[in-house]
């Protein structure tokens, strides 16, 4: 449901409403609602090396970079292959999207990492959040000054620098890197995003 620019998913039914698009960036990947109770969506990509499938709003960027709230339930599920997950806002799509605020599982990390770019460059920093496969509450808060990263409901992280510059939309995605690739997985239930 949408109302103006405040936007609630459940992420319940048979499949995902047309307002989300598939995007490939590269290799393949299967998106399928979960049939279990609070199953939500699950997005699955190749056991392959380098493969990068996103769901975003097909580049309507109605939410504003300098004060908008993206809230979700997440998990990843599974922690410590060659790839990761990521959700929250971007400009575009891609491995490093810019005008971005968002978090990421990345091979080899024992915490989830939140990134920023702000049209040129990406920075990152360490969440105190660890890499497991729960589920967990997200929040992304940005500002014009900085970006708030909130997990559990508890503020995690504020990042001031690299910040995005210009209108973002909502995103997840899943991908795998160039080491012994298994399949990657990102699970979503629940995505509230609007303008503050």
């Amino acid at each position: 449901m949408a109302y103006k620019q405040h936007f609630i998913e459940w992420f319940s039914g048979k499949q995902l409403p047309s307002y989300w698009t598939k995007d490939t960036v590269t290799g393949s990947g299967t998106g399928a609602m979960v049939d279990e109770v609070d199953g939500g969506f699950k997005l699955t990509v190749t056991a392959s090396t380098y493969q990068h499938v996103n769901y975003h709003f097909n580049n309507k960027r109605q939410y504003d970079n300098n004060g908008s709230v993206l809230i979700a339930t997440i998990k990843d599920y599974k922690v410590g292959s060659s790839g990761g997950t990521m959700i929250g806002f971007v400009g575009n799509t891609g491995v490093s999207p810019s005008n971005s605020a968002y978090i990421q599982s990345d091979l080899g990390a024992t915490s989830w990492i939140v990134y920023s770019h702000d049209g040129s460059t990406q920075t990152g920093i360490t969440l105190s959040k660890s890499l497991d496969t729960n589920w967990f509450n997200l929040k992304v808060e940005c500002g014009s000054s900085d970006v708030k990263i909130s997990t559990n409901a508890v503020l995690d992280t504020t990042k001031t620098t690299n910040l995005p510059s210009a209108k973002i939309m909502p995103n997840f995605s899943s991908q795998t890197g160039g080491g012994s690739a298994g399949a990657e997985a990102v699970g979503i239930r629940y995505m509230e995003c609007y303008n503050t």
